[in-house]
């Protein structure tokens, strides 16, 4: 049996490390600090963040190619 803790998801630990878009776009997401949830709160099939987004900063960002569609992955 795990051991149960009480915590506010506000008050998880943010994630340490950078993100993974490339400059000049990673850049872009340095007002942004997300906070994993999925491991804390014991959650497996998909994942989980709270993300803090601070004035000027950008949620996420849409890509576009040189004909105006958009890229996926």
């Amino acid at each position: 049996m795990s051991k149960q803790i009480t915590i506010q998801a506000t008050d998880a630990p943010p994630r340490t490390t950078r993100s993974l878009y490339p400059e000049p776009f990673a850049t872009r997401m340095e007002k942004r600090v997300k906070h994993p949830l999925s491991d804390l709160f014991g959650i497996k099939n998909f994942g989980v963040n709270l993300t803090e987004i601070f004035p000027g900063g950008e949620s996420a960002l849409l890509l576009m190619r040189k004909n105006g569609e958009p890229c996926h992955e």
